[in-house]
């Protein structure tokens, strides 16, 4: 069950990087300023959820121990 939670865990990473990309590519077409600062406020957010996300699955499991909560 805990490769499970790795693999999750490994699929939020390759999304963050992907959504990452595309609001970078999204700030390098950007002529404004507030649509810069939208790049930022929306990189923060997501890196924001996936730190949530990763402690929330560590709070099922603890990732270092393998060892399910009792």
């Amino acid at each position: 069950m805990q490769w499970l939670y790795v693999l999750l865990m490994l699929l939020v990473m390759i999304f963050t990087v992907y959504e990452t990309v595309g609001y970078y590519r999204e700030y390098k077409r950007s002529k404004t300023k507030k649509d810069q600062m939208n790049f930022f406020l929306k990189i923060g957010v997501l890196l924001i959820l996936v730190v949530l996300f990763i402690w929330m699955i560590n709070q099922v499991i603890d990732i270092g121990t393998g060892i399910l909560p009792t």
